[in-house]
């Protein structure tokens, strides 16, 4: 089989150069520089060599190229499982997550892993791992936090009178903090 070279006209090679800089996607940023390769006078198989890549592979994406020009690049559907929740479901997802989990009843203070879960499964009656759920608040654009614990019924000012009284014990001067006694 000859080397396929690039008929479509439709770009430069500094403008498939530019489509690649601005890529974020590692599989399309591959993609532009096979062609923007060939585009320079390279053929498939010396782009294959060069970029590690089979042969065959190059040879389909400058066909594809050639064929629908940009769009012949772009791949058919994003790798991996499509997920369980719909758009519309992701969105009320994200309202009911902003909102404090005491007002659906539950009994735990942040959303976590595990809550979300459990909220998905009572809402819209669909299991996932606790881990997805995790990946999930994270595209949804949360963070993780943890509530900054205290005690109920501890006296701000007994508090700060035991700190000042721990700095004035000559015992512990120096040293950071009492030593441990076992």
């Amino acid at each position: 089989m000859l080397p396929i070279g690039i008929t479509c006209i439709d770009h430069t090679a500094d403008e498939i150069w530019a489509f690649y800089k601005k890529e974020h996607d590692g599989r399309m940023k591959e993609r532009y520089h096979v062609i923007a390769m060939m585009l320079d006078g390279k053929n498939a198989r010396e782009a294959a060599d060069a970029l590690h890549l089979s042969r065959n592979t190059t040879w389909e994406w400058a066909t594809a190229y050639n064929e629908l020009g940009i769009d012949g690049l772009k791949r058919k559907s994003p790798p991996g499982k499509k997920s369980c929740l719909t758009s519309e479901e992701k969105e009320i997802l994200k309202a009911d997550i902003l909102k404090n989990p005491h007002e659906f009843g539950y009994d735990f203070l942040v959303w976590d892993g595990k809550g979300v879960v459990h909220h998905i499964e009572k809402r819209f009656n669909k299991h996932i791992g606790v881990r997805w759920a995790q990946r999930l608040m994270k595209r949804l654009g949360f963070t993780r936090q943890r509530p900054e614990l205290k005690a109920a019924k501890a006296d701000p000012v007994k508090q700060e009178k035991f700190k000042a009284d721990l700095k004035k014990d000559r015992r512990y001067e120096g040293r950071g903090r009492p030593p441990l006694r076992g």
